[in-house]
Formats: C-alpha cells, structure tokens, sequence
C-alpha cells in the first residue's frame, strides 16, 4: 500500500507540479506525519523539494541526467547494440516467459525474436511491442500505465501493478542508462528504476545488455544492483579493466564479437 500510495504522489506531482500535505493527508486516509514521510522518500530521490505545506516538483537537475532524445540515442552504436542482440538471443530458451526492458539495443533484440519460438513477452515499450508484433506470433503484453510519449514506454504504479499478474517470469532482459562494476545497472528515470525492480523481482534470471559507452554514463538511480544480474553481454570496446570487475562480482560476462 505504500509503495501504491508514493506512486500517486508522484503521479499527482508530474501533473501539477506542487501537493499539499492535508490535501494528501485527506486523499489517501492516513495521518500528515505518514504523508511526510512519504515526501522524506521522494525528496531523497531528488525529485521534489519540501515547501511549506507541502512540496513542489525539483525542477532543477544536473545536465548529466538529462537523457538525450530515442532518435538520437538509436543510432548510437548501432553496429554494436546489433551485435549485442544477436548475441543475446542465445540466452533466450524457445517458450519462456520474458520481460524485455524498454531501450534502444532491447529494441534491436525485439527485431529478432521472429528467431524464437513461443515466447511469452512482457515489455513497458512501444517501440518493442510494435516491433515483436510485427514479424512473430508471440504472445505479447504490453504494460498499461501512464504513457511518457517522449520515450513511449508506460510507467506508474498501473504499469507496476500490471505484474501482479504473472506468478514467474523466465528471463528479464535490461537496457542500461548508466553501467557501474560497483553499483550495477542505473537509470535516468525514477519512474523507469521503480518498475525495473518490480519486475526484477519476480524474474529467474537476469541479462543486463548495453554497448561500451554506457560504461561512461552517469545515471541517478540504481535500479538492479550487481549482484542481481546474472549475465552482462557487450561488445568488445567495453574496457577490459572493468568487465574484469564485474566478473570478479560474480556475473557472466559475455562479449558479442
């Protein structure tokens, strides 16, 4: 219920920009002391700061967590991401059940997947969605929730909720914002961490996928920690140094040639 009840404040927040802590005391039916601690959670985010009375949409961020548009990401690297999910597939037993993460190599990985055989496919992204449906006769799932129409992925705790559904999934398949050898995997968005990790949770096993310059990126929030992933697969301009690292945490590093 908690979990539940941040996630409407935050939606209310990204609606209106400000909340009142009476006006959310009376809307939820709880006391002021637990919507505070509720905005205690949101402000360590970073995502609002406390006014009186309430609190307001932190509208000041670091250039760095800014994420650059999906036309401009996807062609990034795209001889590698091609590469990183063709390998990936490999890993895909025919007749799983899959969540496959919203992201541009995710999305070079949903091109392919006419290679599988039925496949259950669970995804946030549009872009992936269209994509299986267009060449498989996979089962496919599409997350409801709010639509961030810059990224068209859904979000939100319907999104969330939507997994409650499913007792097992197979194989979760993640794209990555921001690869640490320390931390893991780390997104841009909080909306986007909150969702991973519910279905992180329910998840057999976990591929991490991501080209080598996500090595160098900076993201806010740790949405799978290192020892949640079983399988990082990327290309070979990755660091060799760093890869090091993370097969010392205990994940299968696998490099697509």
């Amino acid at each position: 219920m908690k979990y539940t009840r941040v996630q409407e404040i935050k939606q209310l927040l990204l609606h209106e920009g400000r909340v009142n802590t009476a006006d959310l005391s009376r809307r939820f039916a709880v006391s002021i002391e637990t919507i505070r601690r509720d905005l205690d959670i949101l402000e360590q985010e970073g995502f609002i700061r406390k006014v009186y009375g309430g609190a307001e949409l932190n509208q000041i961020r670091d250039p760095a967590d800014v994420m650059e548009l999906w036309s401009t990401r996807s062609v990034v690297s795209d001889a590698e991401k091609r590469r990183i999910a063709a390998r990936t597939l490999d890993f895909i037993p025919d007749g799983s059940t899959i969540v496959l993460d919203s992201g541009t190599t995710t999305y070079r990985l949903a091109g392919l997947l006419h290679r599988k055989k039925d496949l259950t496919v669970l995804t946030n992204s549009v872009y992936c969605a269209m994509a299986v449906s267009r060449n498989t006769n996979h089962t496919i799932y599409l997350m409801g929730g709010m639509l961030k129409k810059d990224e068209l992925i859904t979000t939100g705790f319907l999104a969330s909720d939507f997994l409650n559904s499913f007792n097992k999934i197979d194989l979760a398949i993640i794209g990555v914002d921001g690869f640490s050898a320390e931390e893991g995997v780390s997104d841009y968005s909080f909306e986007m961490c909150m969702i991973k990790q519910r279905f992180l949770k329910k998840s057999e096993k976990v591929i991490a996928i991501c080209d080598h310059t996500k090595f160098h990126s900076r993201s806010s929030y740790c949405s799978c920690p290192i020892e949640d992933i079983d399988y990082l697969i990327t290309d070979a301009g990755s660091d060799p140094e760093i890869l090091d690292k993370v097969a010392r945490r205990g994940v299968h590093v696998v490099i697509a040639e």
